[in-house]
This record gives structure tokens, sequence and C-alpha cells, in this order.
């Protein structure tokens, strides 16, 4: 997979993310898990794309403690961080389009602030519509696309990612065949929650 070039901006923050990140990727999660806090969710797997240096899924484990915890980040010093943190977890160098799990064998999916980062957003809602259960739910939480002056700052700094606006992202959730549950600006952030379609 093309690496567009934030591997190696990941990989050299990767000892100091969480002092200098952490605040803002905590309240990315904790919309997760606010969001999920009344739902019946018992997931027997938890799959985590673009884990980073796996708070995430260190958080998840208080919340589903019987759990299988996966987490993929194509950033290898990002994973040896988070191997530290959870050495419980199954963690994979991989990228969002290449998910090295077999096909249905996810119940929960979670991503935040990874999708505008994604080579190809396309192609990873496929590998997500392989690897999730038939009845498994896919939570996303993404930045929203930042006004103009911000952007122009970011691509300046060649830190500009594929921030979607949300009429966008719901286009390609359908699109692939998902059926969307959620959709919500909160923030600055958009969580989106999606399931398969039921026949």
């Amino acid at each position: 997979m093309k690496d567009p070039g934030y591997v190696e901006i990941f990989n050299s923050i990767a000892g100091v993310y969480d002092k200098r990140y952490g605040k803002s990727c905590k309240y990315a999660q904790d919309l997760i898990f606010k969001y999920t806090k009344n739902s019946n969710l018992k997931p027997e797997v938890i799959l985590d794309i673009g884990c980073g240096t796996g708070a995430l899924l260190d958080a998840a484990t208080k919340v589903w403690s019987n759990s299988v915890l996966v987490g993929i980040d194509p950033a290898i010093k990002m994973i040896n961080v988070a191997r530290e943190r959870i050495p419980t977890a199954s963690l994979f160098v991989n990228h969002a389009e290449d998910i090295p799990l077999q096909d249905s064998s996810v119940d929960l999916i979670v991503s935040t602030t990874s999708f505008a980062h994604w080579s190809n957003q396309l192609l990873g809602l496929l590998e997500i519509r392989r690897v999730l259960s038939p009845m498994g739910s896919c939570i996303i939480v993404e930045h929203f696309k930042p006004n103009f002056l911000t952007r122009l700052s970011l691509l300046i700094i060649n830190r500009l990612a594929n921030f979607p606006e949300s009429k966008d992202l719901e286009k390609m959730i359908t699109n692939v065949g998902f059926e969307l549950i959620h959709l919500k600006k909160i923030k600055s952030y958009l969580l989106v929650h999606f399931k398969h379609k039921l026949s």
C-alpha cells in the first residue's frame, strides 16, 4: 500500500505521541464509549484500525473486559509502544486497506482520528465489510473537515489529510453496502456508526 507520508511522521513522534496529543485523542476515544454506553454491544473481538499507541484498546479493556483485542497501524514504532502498553492484544503493522484477519471475524471495529490518513478510504471500507461479522458494528470518529486557513496551514507543513465532509462519508458508507445507523457532528468531530445491511 502506498504510504502518503504519514507513516514516517508518526514513526518519528511515537515516543512522545501520548504526551503531545493524548488529550485530544482521549476526547475522540471517549466519544465512542459515551455513544456505546447504553448499547447492548458485547463484542467477542474488537479491532482498532489506526490503533497508534494502543490507548483506545487499553480503555476498551475496562468496558469489554472479556473481548479479544486486535489493533492495526502502519507505523511500526507506534505499534511498538502499543505492545508495551497492552501486551495481551494482537497488534499488526498493517494499513486499513489490508487487514490481516479472516472474513466476518470481528464484532466491533473502531477507529479514531485515523480515517483521514487512509491511503484509499473506499478500499478501507471494503476491508471493513469483509472482516466485520454479519451482526457487527463499526464506529469511526474523525476530525470534521477544517476551515480554509487551517487546511492551508496543514498543507504548508505537509500534514493535510483527507478529511471527509459528512455527506461524502455517508455516500461512501452506503455505496459500499452498509446501513448507516448514526452520523453526527460533535464539536470538531464526526461520529459515524454503521452495520451490514440486513437482507
